[in-house]
């Protein structure tokens, strides 16, 4: 789409600490024990990822409707997002990591198919899916047309704002996907990880 997102490193962190802040609160005011030793995550898996993945796409959300609608560059937008992603992460574990010590979490991080861990066959899949989307599907050349020249796109009655929010969302939850996946391995999340990863998905 011509637009670019710098807060991916950050939001891979950030979705994963948040949840894991959103589950300790709902577990106090639904009678579940999902903390021990002040700091060791011992609650649901299925929840933790799921609430995960839908900070990836709120902060997404919120990108893609500040770039689009609120007509902000993309490159400041996001490079905005970075540091308060990170300050906000920071804020939340007061500088301290979680240990995520569900069974369920320790398995993505450690489990393997036919050899390969899960962490690459996720990769291979939302790399075809993704491919497939951009090079064989009329979603691929609307997002191209958006990215060669916005104006003949909007011409060719092409919704550019709402196909570029739609863009920054997918990327919010592919940074989600990427945290969950990064942290089961460590079985752990702390604010400082993941610096500098922007770039390595640049």
């Amino acid at each position: 789409t011509g637009r670019i997102d710098l807060s991916v490193g950050a939001l891979m962190i950030f979705s994963v600490i948040s949840s894991v802040r959103l589950m300790i609160f709902l577990g106090k005011h639904m009678g579940l024990d999902v903390m021990t030793n002040g700091n060791t995550y011992v609650g649901p898996t299925v929840s933790l990822v799921c609430l995960t993945l839908a900070i990836g796409a709120l902060v997404g959300l919120l990108n893609g409707l500040g770039v689009a609608y609120g007509r902000v560059t993309s490159f400041i937008l996001t490079l905005v997002s970075l540091s308060a992603l990170r300050g906000l992460s920071i804020g939340i574990t007061s500088g301290r990591p979680y240990y995520i010590q569900s069974e369920g979490y320790q398995w993505l991080g450690n489990a393997q198919f036919a050899g390969v861990p899960i962490g690459a066959i996720a990769f291979m899949v939302v790399f075809v899916v993704f491919a497939w989307l951009l090079h064989g599907h009329v979603l691929g050349k609307r997002l191209y047309a958006i990215g060669g020249d916005e104006k003949t796109a909007r011409s060719a009655g092409i919704s550019v704002e709402w196909w570029v929010v739609l863009v920054f969302v997918a990327s919010g939850v592919c940074a989600a996907c990427a945290g969950v996946l990064f942290t089961a391995r460590l079985t752990s999340v702390d604010s400082p990880l993941a610096a500098g990863y922007e770039l390595s998905a640049i």
